[in-house]
């Protein structure tokens, strides 16, 4: 254990022992739709918070709601085998056009990962047809 300034004590081994870790959680998910498996990575705590700005700006854009399970399928899927993410941002019209459950399957993956719930997207979603209105 080490002093700070402040004269707190604290546990730094298990602070490094923590921030050591690989703990962005993953899982592969079979895409339907698309007959292949896909990489699906959770969010670290940055992305979270971008995740967050995000569904608060959507949700005051009903246009922008209508293209959140191809940003967050751009965000999340990647090739099981290198990891690397499968979309460019600039094919999200294209994403658009494809399987809406496929999107769907990777998209609710991915926030179950990152630890937003169901019940945030619907918030989201009432806010935008309410600003619609």
């Amino acid at each position: 254990m080490s002093n700070d300034v402040d004269n707190e004590i604290y546990a730094d081994e298990m602070a490094d022992a923590i921030l050591a870790l690989d703990d962005i959680p993953r899982s592969i998910v079979k895409v339907t739709d698309w007959k292949r498996n896909v990489l699906v990575r959770g969010g670290d705590a940055e992305e979270r918070y971008r995740l967050e700005q995000l569904l608060a700006k959507k949700s005051k854009d009903k246009p922008g709601m209508k293209t959140l399970y191809a940003d967050l399928t751009i965000l999340a899927a990647r090739d099981p085998k290198t990891g690397n993410k499968i979309f460019k941002p600039s094919r999200r019209d294209a994403l658009m056009a494809k399987s809406g459950r496929a999107c769907s399957q990777i998209a609710k993956e991915y926030l179950t990962l990152t630890g937003i719930l169901e019940e945030d997207i619907a918030k989201a979603e009432k806010n935008s047809e309410e600003a619609d209105d």
